[in-house]
């Protein structure tokens, strides 16, 4: 299998970031921002993987995926989501948003007196090794999943 992913995104902003996290990698990227637009590249003669935003509009994800798996029932594809929608969706939604406002009520509560702890230096620091970490879990997280259908070096 070649090291080439079909991105298909309607999303422009998470389709370029998903492109260059992925050409950092040395993964070769297609990028198309609809099923119509990735249509002609799904063919039996495609050499990748596909990863495709669940939730577009017009034809979906499920839409791609089934005439992939028509084109080539070995063609391997993800689905990406950022929501759940329904009922179950919307609870967890409200839990977690919950959860979220109480643990930054009591930190907040808490800030004067860790600001007073660390100082001005100690804050910044740990604010950009946060935001370090949060990138590089998130780039992690995606190269973990391409690692699994044989793009790159295996988890890690």
């Amino acid at each position: 299998m070649s090291r080439t992913v079909l991105l298909i995104d309607d999303d422009a902003s998470v389709r370029e970031a998903l492109a260059q996290t992925l050409e950092l990698a040395d993964i070769e990227v297609v990028a198309a921002g609809s099923f119509v637009a990735a249509k002609d590249r799904i063919t039996e003669r495609f050499n990748g993987i596909i990863l495709s935003d669940m939730r577009m509009p017009g034809r979906d994800g499920f839409h791609l995926l089934s005439y992939a798996y028509e084109q080539d029932p070995d063609l391997p594809v993800i689905l990406l989501t950022g929501e759940k929608p329904g009922l179950e969706g919307l609870v967890t939604v409200v839990a977690i948003t919950f959860a979220v406002l109480l643990i930054m009520g009591i930190t907040m509560q808490a800030s004067g007196y860790l600001e007073n702890a660390l100082g001005k230096v100690g804050i910044n620091v740990i604010t950009r090794l946060l935001g370090m970490l949060l990138a590089a879990l998130s780039v992690q997280f995606v190269l973990d999943g391409l690692s699994a259908f044989g793009f790159g070096p295996g988890p890690g």
